[in-house]
């Protein structure tokens, strides 16, 4: 039987580029006759590395985002006809990465990808992208639009779907609130989840 984490492995490989790209620091090109100015540095201080490599220098405010999101734990308001059908786990357990895209005073934006055990047992993968809104410090609302794909829901087939998406900033780990509304044969139940997201990189 084919391992269902495999079919998460081209999600987490669209997620990492879209790292990598956003990671790139793109410096503007000078006319060929100009001297290029050498910037000052201390004397023998990773000089190498920069001039083997000067396009792939990260800056002090160009750290890599990456998130690690820790799933999770769900609730289900219809537990009768959960239980019945038997889609009434709430034990979500699974992992995901996300890249902060871009940050304003405004609004966040992430590119995610990920996995987690769903209500019916079985495990979902999905990718896409995120969109919070800045209610206040450290408030943030707004959806997730995700890419889905699970035998649970949809018959298995792959859909795409908007989530609505609640986050508090703890400082070291974030927590978030989820909503998965009911809608005809792409989800039986509605659903809210919990999981958190913990900064690997300031």
């Amino acid at each position: 039987m084919r391992n269902p984490v495999y079919g998460l492995l081209p999600a987490l490989a669209l997620s990492l580029a879209l790292c990598s790209c956003a990671s790139i620091d793109h410096k503007p090109q000078t006319d060929s006759g100009a001297k290029r100015e050498a910037p000052p540095t201390d004397a023998g201080a990773s000089r190498g590395a920069d001039s083997e490599f000067p396009y792939l220098h990260l800056t002090e405010d160009q750290h890599l985002n990456v998130n690690l999101h820790v799933f999770g734990l769900s609730y289900h308001p219809d537990q009768n006809g959960t239980r019945i059908s038997h889609l009434d786990n709430e034990l979500n357990f699974g992992l995901g990465l996300g890249y902060k895209l871009r940050d304003s005073a405004q609004s966040v934006v992430i590119s995610e990808a990920g996995f987690f055990k769903d209500s019916g047992r079985t495990w979902a993968k999905f990718a896409g992208i995120g969109y919070l809104f800045k209610l206040s410090e450290n408030w943030k609302l707004g959806a997730d639009f995700l890419v889905i794909q699970s035998p649970t829901y949809n018959k298995g087939s792959v859909f795409a779907a908007p989530i609505p998406h609640l986050s508090y900033d703890f400082g070291p780990v974030k927590m978030n609130i989820v909503y998965i509304p009911e809608y005809k044969e792409l989800n039986r139940f509605a659903a809210y989840g919990l999981y958190f997201t913990i900064p690997l990189r300031k």
